[in-house]
């Protein structure tokens, strides 16, 4: 018969595993996070472009977050360059 590989857990092995983990889960709530706000931003874009193609139709103003380095600033997106045509 083979011999079987005895391995051995540590509590510094254990412990390494367990701060590996809870970094993974907090870098996978992060990407939550931003999935979901780029998913509210396409949506507003989706409204708009159907919104745009009717004739005779008022634009609502609609303000979006937009995230920066350190602080989010709130843009109105009825002025921006992609929606004015500019």
């Amino acid at each position: 018969m083979a011999n079987a590989k005895k391995t051995s857990f540590t509590a510094t092995k254990v412990a390494e595993n367990c701060l590996a983990l809870g970094v993974a889960f907090m870098r996978i709530q992060e990407l939550e996070k931003e999935v979901s706000r780029l998913r509210h931003h396409v949506s507003v874009l989706s409204k708009r472009l159907k919104g745009g193609k009717e004739k005779g139709k008022e634009r609502e103003k609609e303000e979006v977050a937009v995230r920066g380095d350190d602080k989010a600033e709130v843009v109105d997106v009825g002025t921006s360059p992609i929606t004015s045509g500019a």
